[in-house]
């Protein structure tokens, strides 16, 4: 599998990490926080308000696997985040 740019959050709005990447969405994939900053990630098929602090807290340096019943998923915060999708 190829490797897969880490998404560069800007901590402005919430970006599409499947869109940010071309992994169909709902596929399970981890997600690893690469950056000194705790970010926001939401599993919700449609792009949350900037103000929004629903959904789980990745923080700095960790890593979560995403399965299960996928709808989006959305993130915000500031610094790289690593997307892979689980084969």
């Amino acid at each position: 599998m190829a490797t897969i740019p880490d998404v560069n959050l800007l901590g402005v709005v919430y970006q599409n990490l499947y869109a940010a990447t071309s992994i169909v969405t709902g596929t399970a994939v981890t997600l690893q926080n690469k950056s000194h900053n705790p970010i926001f990630v939401q599993n919700i098929a449609t792009q949350p308000s900037s103000g929004s602090q629903s959904g789980w807290v990745l923080e700095p340096f960790t890593a979560v696997d995403v399965t299960g019943a996928i709808l989006g998923l959305w993130a915000k915060g500031t610094g790289p985040l690593m997307v892979e999708a689980i084969s």
